[in-house]
């Protein structure tokens, strides 16, 4: 499947760009959606991030709630 960037409960936001706004408190969820389960997304995770900071990088496995997910940035 797709190599996404999932951006969790907050309003719609963007990095990357001049006029980009990450509020305070989100976690940014980078990797691979693997399959799409009742209610969620399973995801293989690559790094996980709140703000600047780098919270994980380790490889790790999440089925994420859709209710979790704000929007999906879709890279490939």
């Amino acid at each position: 499947m797709e190599r996404v960037t999932l951006y969790l409960r907050t309003p719609l936001f963007s990095l990357g760009t001049a006029s980009a706004h990450l509020p305070t408190g989100v976690t940014v969820v980078e990797g691979k959606v693997l399959d799409q389960a009742s209610g969620g997304l399973i995801v293989e995770v690559s790094r996980m991030l709140s703000g600047e900071r780098v919270l994980s990088e380790a490889p790790i496995r999440l089925l994420i709630p859709m209710s979790k997910v704000d929007h999906v940035h879709v890279l490939e």
